[in-house]
């Protein structure tokens, strides 16, 4: 995992459990050097407090929704409006980590990704 990645607050694995990066150094790394990333799954999408949407009546979930983010199957898309009437751009990503849903939150709202 790069230093450039991760930004104050973000959820890490640690040789102690999970912790909240509380500090970047002026060099760019201040964490324990065996941290690492922690798999993004369903159960995070919950604790984030994401919403299923179009759940049949199986049981199968088709995408998560928060905040005008949407999920399905781990592949985050979102919209965003261009000054065209009518335009907008869609972007697809496939995030595998909880820094990264962290980071892309951040960076579409302005606001943390708090857990529920």
């Amino acid at each position: 995992m790069k230093a450039n990645e991760l930004r104050i607050g973000n959820y890490l694995n640690t040789p102690n459990g999970m912790k909240r990066v509380s500090t970047i150094s002026v060099d760019g790394w201040s964490i324990h050097t065996e941290s690492e990333p922690i798999p993004l799954s369903e159960e995070w999408l919950f604790r984030f407090g994401f919403s299923v949407i179009n759940e049949n009546s199986s049981g199968k979930r088709y995408g998560y929704v928060i905040n005008g983010i949407f999920s399905s199957d781990l592949t985050f898309v979102y919209w965003t409006t261009t000054k065209l009437k009518g335009r907008f751009f869609r972007g697809d990503l496939e995030l595998k980590s909880i820094h990264q849903l962290q980071n892309l939150y951040y960076a579409l709202t302005g606001t943390e990704l708090i857990l529920k």
